[in-house]
């Protein structure tokens, strides 16, 4: 009964079993062989492991032998791609395990599986963490509680902070201003319920200092639907806020001596007649004109 238990066992099993002598010379391939490298049971029996080996795992997958042999007690685990039937090469998780002192064994047993999709994933993870990593914005990911869950180099280079250290932690408490809480109470309100957010705020960076960022939350949710954290991008916007009050002053005021000009006048006056509208007051215009105007520019100059 144990045995017929134990043929069923592997039979059925999605893991592969193979057993070989010292030099790998195969003695035993369990079924799962053929749905995994396309071979039947038999087919590669007497055949040695690492001819199926590819060229570049060979010398790690044949040292396997020695360290099994000279660590009897224990077992060792290695990643190497197989050759399939088809010529493709899948990548296997192999574990050896030597039970050359066992009766009716006698040899070195390797359970392995295939790990080819888990390799996949691992390197799109990997592309994806670079992709964000290269994107040069701030991505910071939070759960509902607020606490960081995810947090990329450019944030890194941003706030002062590294992920390690703030990880776990709540996001308002090392970036969030003591004057933004309440507004960010507001935005938090607007996507938990699945709304984005997008505009300035003011953020804080690890030594104190603070800077206008651009800053562009989206909730996230689950395959059910269900909100399960905030992902959020920044950006410094010191410059272009610079930038932007420059252009706004030279518009606004004269070049050669930085009083306000005839648009800054106008734009005054309109919001003072707006204001006097709604008020049901009056708005006075005082034109004055300076005589000998020219000799004094031209005798003592524009500060004068």
């Amino acid at each position: 009964n144990s045995e017929e238990w134990f043929h069923s066992l592997v039979r059925n099993a999605s893991d592969g079993i193979t057993i070989l002598d010292t030099n790998g010379t195969i003695r035993y391939d369990s079924p799962a062989v053929e749905w995994v490298l396309g071979y039947r049971s038999e087919e590669r029996t007497g055949a040695n492991l690492f001819d199926y080996v590819h060229p570049n795992d060979r010398n790690r997958g044949s040292s396997i032998l020695d360290e099994i042999q000279a660590n009897p007690e224990t077992p060792v685990t290695i990643e190497c791609r197989l050759r399939h039937a088809d010529g493709s090469w899948p990548r296997l998780e192999m574990t050896s395990t030597n039970l050359l002192d066992v009766p009716d064994v006698n040899g070195i047993v390797v359970n392995w599986r295939d790990v080819t999709e888990r390799q996949q994933a691992e390197e799109r993870i990997r592309f994806q963490a670079f992709l964000l990593d290269a994107v040069g914005q701030a991505i910071i990911a939070t759960d509902l509680e607020g606490k960081t869950t995810y947090w990329n180099r450019c944030a890194e280079e941003l706030y002062g902070w590294s992920a390690e250290e703030v990880i776990g932690r709540r996001l308002a408490e090392f970036v969030m201003c003591e004057d933004q809480r309440e507004r960010g109470a507001e935005i938090m309100a607007e996507l938990r319920a699945g709304r984005s957010w997008s505009g300035e705020f003011t953020v804080r960076r690890r030594d104190g200092t603070t800077f206008p960022a651009m800053v562009t939350d989206t909730p996230v949710h689950d395959e059910r639907g269900n909100l399960v954290g905030i992902i959020g991008v920044s950006m410094d916007i010191t410059e272009r806020k610079r930038a932007e009050e420059q252009l706004e002053h030279q518009a606004f005021h004269d070049s050669l001596t930085g009083l306000p000009n005839r648009h800054l006048f106008i734009d005054r006056l309109g919001q003072a007649l707006r204001h006097s509208e709604r008020r049901g007051g009056e708005v006075a215009v005082l034109l004055m004109y300076l005589d000998n105007f020219k000799m004094v520019n031209d005798s003592l100059g524009h500060e004068a």
